[in-house]
């Protein structure tokens, strides 16, 4: 949606410069430049990452994945997940009516922060959800400090 819409309209504005921005903006988004996020053409699965005291979590939506199709990979403290869902069923593509779920490769790449220890990451498969761990270096977890007191 076009913040200004009453520039179409043929009326000289100052925001001329602003409008021709967000056609551009517009034109961009609705090009292939983005393909990779789209599902069926190398799709994105969603992500959430979260922390707790000791460690991060990263949860992907792979609904259908098989564990045995999904690659994990640490470099340079970059997590990189790939993977294929596969479909279920082979059905000739002139027979298919209506067809919103995603198959193919997918790909993410994810940096992970500093404090991340890349030596102590685990991943598990869970109805549909992969959950990576990944747990904090020690030098940046919280730790207590005990008070002396003098005699």
């Amino acid at each position: 949606m076009n913040l200004i819409q009453w520039n179409r309209a043929g009326f000289d504005s100052p925001f001329n410069e602003l409008d021709l921005l967000q056609n551009e903006i517009n034109r961009l988004f609705d090009n292939d430049l983005f393909e990779s996020r789209r599902p069926g053409v190398g799709a994105a699965p969603l992500v959430d990452f979260a922390e707790d005291q000791d460690t991060y979590y990263l949860y992907m939506d792979l609904p259908g994945v098989n564990k045995k199709d999904i690659d994990i990979t640490i470099s340079r403290n970059v997590l990189i997940i790939k993977g294929e869902k596969k479909a279920l069923k082979d059905v000739e593509e002139e027979k298919v009516y209506h067809n919103e779920i995603w198959y193919g490769n997918f790909e993410r790449s994810i940096s992970l922060p500093d404090t991340a220890d890349d030596s102590k990451i685990t991943a598990e498969l869970k109805n549909g959800v992969l959950v990576v761990t990944i747990a904090k270096k020690d030098s940046v977890k919280p730790r207590q400090i005990t008070i002396k007191t003098q005699k």
